[in-house]
């Protein structure tokens, strides 16, 4: 019985993927003033936006005839070699940094791949996102995606509130646990992306570069707009701010100061590594019992 419960269990662990997720809780957190940010449910959200490695893994596993168009050429600083239907990607010397020019749907395939199993037969469309194709228009998410690409409250939430300000919880300007910005905290008005975690300054969960690096798309709350939120290597400080409403794009639209982090109902590895810790440990004291 233990063996089997152990193995099971494993195989969960096996089959995630690699990026580290931080855990969002309190529960019917209230909103900002703003009425933004309240969010009724636990979730994990990426740590880091995607990076220019993950999404070359993606694209090795997912894009060997690129239907899609999920490479963009060199300027991603991603190079292809090889002819269609086998095509392989590869990094270049800014792994590290946030994967840009990609489109919302580029996005969306990404957390599809993720949440049919992250290998070389996991659809890129369906899932999360009901694509099927599509590289237009609106997209609503899915009631039982795995992983997604985070509500505008979602994002909000990790960016801003923190359940230690003041007595009851309360949010920041900025999500760098600041009221206050400056260009030593959060990278903008600058020449181009950092390393993803460059500046040490992350918001009260833990989230880094929810202000600055790139904008980050987010998932649609309804059919009349797509956003990016959290402002850029390129941006002004009042596109940082909490009361910055993010700016409206096309789907389509791709450029150099945009890219994405994922959303999640799955732990990270190392988070389900101890829940089997304990689960072996309760099963040897019922056995031993």
């Amino acid at each position: 019985m233990f063996r089997s419960i152990t193995f099971g269990l494993w195989l969960i662990i096996g089959s995630l993927n690699a990026q580290s997720l931080i855990f969002v809780g309190d529960l019917n957190n209230s909103s900002d003033s703003n009425g933004k940010g309240s969010v009724n449910y636990s979730y994990w959200i990426g740590k880091y936006e995607i990076t220019i490695s993950e999404y070359t893994t993606f694209l090795n596993n997912a894009a060997k005839t690129d239907s899609y168009g999920l490479w963009y050429g060199n300027v991603m600083d991603i190079t292809r070699t090889g002819t269609a239907g086998n095509y392989s990607y590869f990094s270049g010397g800014n792994a590290n940094t946030p994967v840009t020019w990609v489109n919302w749907f580029d996005a969306a395939r990404y957390v599809n791949w993720l949440h049919n199993g992250a290998n070389t037969n996991a659809s890129t469309e369906d899932g999360a996102y009901n694509l099927n194709g599509a590289t237009s228009g609106l997209v609503l998410k899915n009631s039982g995606a795995k992983y997604w690409l985070p509500s505008f409250d979602e994002w909000y939430k990790a960016a801003f509130y923190d359940p230690n300000k003041t007595i009851s919880g309360g949010y920041w300007n900025y999500a760098t646990r600041t009221d206050l910005m400056n260009t030593s905290l959060a990278n903008y008005q600058s020449a181009g992306p950092s390393g993803v975690g460059a500046y040490a300054n992350p918001s009260a969960y833990g989230t880094y570069d929810q202000n600055g690096n790139v904008s980050e798309w987010l998932s649609p709350d309804n059919l009349i707009s797509t956003k990016v939120v959290g402002g850029g290597w390129n941006s002004s400080d009042s596109a940082l701010a909490s009361t910055a409403s993010g700016a409206s794009e096309n789907g389509g639209y791709q450029d150099g100061g945009i890219g994405f982090r994922i959303a999640s109902s799955v732990p990270e590895p190392s988070s389900l590594s101890l829940l089997l810790a304990g689960g072996a440990v309760a099963l040897a004291k019922r056995r031993k019992s």
